[in-house]
């Protein structure tokens, strides 16, 4: 497929890839999915977590490696990969922890309780027979909570008992059997920052947690769904003076609700609450990813990277091909609902423990960059995560979304001494091809395919057998 060059093209690549921050060389040998017949199971990991086992049928097409994927409140027991990567001769395992509900919300999130789901799971993979080596595919919210129980499990719970942290972990955490290798897929930066701090709408300017809002409590100079602001449902164009304004609004929001949380965690704590146990918290309006209604922003890396095109593997900037809009709707009325990403309906604990996180500066987001976060005072924050984790390692995201330059983040702060990263042209975050963002018809290919073949391939060529 695309990946197929000649040897000079190969060496050449590779030593980009070096100079681009790899400590390895690029993965060069890449074949066609096989297409394996395969079997697949559900299976129980304890009694609230269930996941399907798939697998080459024949046994001789199977390899002793096995992948594993996991997100921490969506189902993932019927996602690309867990086909795919079957077809390609790999076992997977694909998880649904106890937040997957099949219906209503399932954001009211116990960090540490998801990673003891993980912590069964991988348990039960090393169970069966012929798997000889695991590998984390970290796939979008997948990332913040592989690469915390990564980093817990390479260096023990004193990585996560710091005192920066809202909710150090507890000692549960101990003894959990690392990966050997991981995957991050379309990863995002952490809960506390792409769903608390990065998405809440800085025009409400007090809450009482109760998800009502009187006329006092907004403020339109700060509303990004106003032309007079700059919105623009194709595209919208804010001045700095908005921009600014607007994260200085979110960073002192998110400041408001952690106050707001620890306060009544004492209240909690003392016995002075109505609830022994804790208390809900309901945060409305908090649904704008102002990057993703601005194209101008996390448009374009820092750094040049290799990225996969049609034409075989080109090496630059990458910038972004993405459309506006979000992947739980239009964000000008999601924003606004109680359903769906609009109002976080969760508790006190489930706000500190996941969904707070400090600033250390001004918050800004910029055409290649985040700056501002505290990324190492939440245990969900996978930039801060990926300090601790040594393990051969992928990053892989597609052009066709908004993970790119977040990826390059990732990427930066990532501690392997054997690590990767690469683009897909014109793929999006669910892993096939961004049609809308075509400026002809199949102008970006089979987009997830050859994701899917290069995750193959870069394990083939780390885990040899």
């Amino acid at each position: 497929m695309r990946f197929q060059m000649v040897a000079c093209a190969c060496v050449l690549a590779a030593v980009m890839a070096l100079g681009s921050g790899g400590a390895h060389a690029q993965t060069e040998v890449v074949s066609d999915n096989p297409n394996f017949a395969i079997t697949q199971q559900l299976v129980q990991i304890t009694p609230r977590v269930v996941a399907k086992w798939s697998m080459p049928t024949d046994p001789a097409n199977r390899s002793s490696v096995a992948y594993i994927m996991m997100h921490p409140h969506n189902s993932y027991l019927d996602i690309p990969p867990c086909t795919q990567m079957a077809e390609r001769g790999y076992p997977i395992l694909c998880v649904n922890d106890r937040m997957v509900a099949g219906a209503g919300k399932s954001d009211d999130i116990i960090w540490d309780d998801i990673a003891l789901d993980l912590k069964a799971a991988v348990d039960w993979l090393h169970k069966q027979p012929d798997v000889s080596k695991v590998v984390f595919i970290a796939y979008s919210g997948g990332g913040p909570i592989m690469s915390y129980y990564q980093t817990v499990a390479e260096n023990g719970i004193g990585t996560c008992q710091d005192a920066n942290k809202f909710t150090p972990c507890s000692d549960t955490l101990a003894g959990m059997t690392p990966a050997d290798g991981m995957v991050l897929l379309e990863s995002h930066v952490g809960y506390a920052t792409t769903s608390g701090l990065l998405t809440n709408d800085p025009s409400v300017i007090e809450d009482d947690h109760t998800g009502f809002l009187t006329p006092n409590a907004i403020d339109p100079s700060l509303n990004a769904f106003l032309p007079d602001n700059g919105y623009d449902p194709a595209n919208s164009q804010y001045s700095q003076d908005f921009l600014a304004r607007f994260f200085a609004g979110q960073a002192a929001r998110e400041d408001r609700n952690v106050r707001w949380a620890q306060q009544e965690l004492a209240r909690i704590q003392s016995g002075s609450s109505d609830f022994p146990d804790d208390e809900p918290m309901i945060i409305p309006r908090n649904y704008v990813q102002i990057w993703n209604l601005d194209l101008n922003l996390l448009s374009q890396t820092k750094g040049q990277y290799n990225l996969i095109t049609p034409n075989g593997i080109t090496h630059g900037s990458i910038h972004t091909v993405r459309v506006a809009g979000g992947v739980n709707g239009d964000p000008a009325k999601v924003n606004f609902q109680y359903g769906g990403s609009g109002t976080f309906s969760i508790s006190v604990r489930s706000f500190l423990s996941t969904y707070a996180v400090k600033t250390n500066g001004p918050l800004t987001i910029t055409n290649n960059d985040i700056q501002g976060i505290d990324w190492a005072s939440s245990n969900t924050s996978t930039p801060s995560n990926l300090e601790g984790v040594h393990v051969p390692a992928l990053q892989i995201a597609g052009t066709g979304w908004y993970w790119a330059v977040p990826s390059e983040i990732e990427f930066n702060h990532l501690a392997s001494a054997d690590k990767e990263i690469i683009f897909v042209e014109g793929m999006e975050h669910a892993l096939d091809t961004c049609k809308a963002c075509e400026q002809y018809p199949g102008q970006y290919g089979d987009a997830g395919a050859e994701a899917f073949d290069y995750i193959a391939a870069w394990t083939r060529s780390r885990f040899p057998e």
